[in-house]
């Protein structure tokens, strides 16, 4: 089983754990420190640190909690006033969602035209693990934000897809 604190403590941290047999994980130890060394000692003192302090379950989920209520209010704002024609992903957990646009959109005036209204989304081609950079999907991130700034967000992108998209 392999985890991460990095999406649950601080993006940052970027400390992660295995779990499995003794065996499997020398291997991939070994092979670690071969291929790219150890992880910096300070960010997993820091890491072991805070989980001797806090409860890391309760932690968890007030997680949860504070990302739900975000990915709530985009979703809530995107079925008012986004287009038909797009289709946003209802995310299970996590904390990302995925808009997809009609084949016939231009997706990189698109774009642009969410970052010249300073509407931060991230093209699907930044995920690509086949190296394909376009596609008509783009992926909305809801952790940083308070819920009023992606209300306010939700808003402006909805208006162009309906711009871009018809209702």
């Amino acid at each position: 089983y392999a985890g991460s604190y990095s999406k649950t403590l601080s993006a940052g941290l970027r400390v992660g754990f295995l779990l499995g047999p003794e065996d499997v994980i020398s291997t991939i130890q070994a092979l670690k420190n071969n291929t790219a060394g150890q992880m910096p000692l300070v960010t997993q003192k820091v890491v072991a640190h805070v989980l001797d302090h806090i409860n890391y379950d309760e932690h968890l989920e007030n997680v949860r909690a504070v990302y739900k209520s975000k990915c709530d209010a985009m979703m809530r704002v995107f079925k008012e006033k986004g287009s038909s024609k797009v289709h946003l992903t209802e995310p299970t957990g996590g904390m990302f969602a995925w808009m997809t646009m009609p084949e016939s959109v231009d997706c990189d005036a698109f774009f642009e035209a969410c970052m010249d209204k300073n509407v931060g989304i991230i093209k699907c081609g930044a995920f690509a693990a086949d190296g394909v950079t376009n596609g008509h999907a783009f992926r909305l991130s809801y952790t940083v934000p308070t819920i009023s700034e992606i209300e306010k967000g939700m808003d402006i992108l909805c208006g162009l897809t309906k711009e871009f998209c018809g209702e």
